[in-house]
């Protein structure tokens, strides 16, 4: 069964992300590195293996890029957002707005996701209200690229409106992220297929000549 992150205590939690957004980076995050910033309690180990769960730390034990980028005060909330949706992937496909759902509802999911008993059970509780506290859901496209430019619902000549639509994303820097849905009615008409690619150029392709 999945892991779901579980702190012994959550108190320590958004200290601990304070401490990431303001101090140095270490070169491996253990219990060493965990004294040295004011972690001295036993329960305090227990926060390595939530964070890496969160992909803050990797499986040697070095922070990622994911923590890194949490450095960036402007975006610290949106990257953590986005760490959350991916450590509870099956979370937010049950409930996409997880984040606002009612305890008892997310309680219940960590029952069906893991063996653990009730105490382990609140505490994994504990451990997402304390996170969540701390991230933003509303940003998260920009969290690690910047800017997101999208355009919608491109209409295709000769297929009803709504039918169809083209959506790009482009992300700044190198990354272009392209979506493309159809639902087209069944047809022999060609024209309409034409008429789709020829969307398609006009609003996904930019070959430069303006057309």
């Amino acid at each position: 069964m999945a892991e779901v992150p579980t702190a012994m205590s959550a108190k320590p939690i958004e200290r601990f992300l304070n401490v990431i957004e303001t101090s140095g980076v270490p070169s491996k995050v253990d219990t060493k590195y965990l004294k040295s910033v004011g972690f001295k309690s036993g329960n305090d180990t227990s926060l390595i293996g939530v964070f890496k769960l969160l992909g803050f730390i990797d499986a040697s034990q070095a922070p990622t890029q994911t923590w890194r980028n949490y450095r960036d005060k402007t975006k610290s909330s949106a990257v953590l957002g986005a760490a959350i949706k991916t450590a509870y992937a099956g979370l937010f496909e049950l409930y996409p707005d997880a984040h606002r759902k009612d305890e008892e509802a997310v309680r219940n999911w960590i029952r069906s996701t893991t063996t653990a008993g009730e105490v382990t059970v609140q505490r994994a509780m504990a451990t997402f209200k304390a996170l969540v506290s701390k991230a933003d859901f509303e940003n998260i496209d920009s969290a690690n690229t910047g800017h997101v430019a999208t355009a919608t619902a491109a209409t295709i000549p000769g297929v009803p409106q709504g039918q169809a639509s083209i959506t790009q994303a482009v992300r700044s820097g190198p990354a272009v992220n392209i979506n493309i849905e159809l639902q087209i009615p069944a047809t022999n008409d060609p024209e309409v297929y034409e008429n789709f690619f020829a969307a398609m150029k006009k609003h996904l392709f930019d070959d430069g000549d303006g057309k």
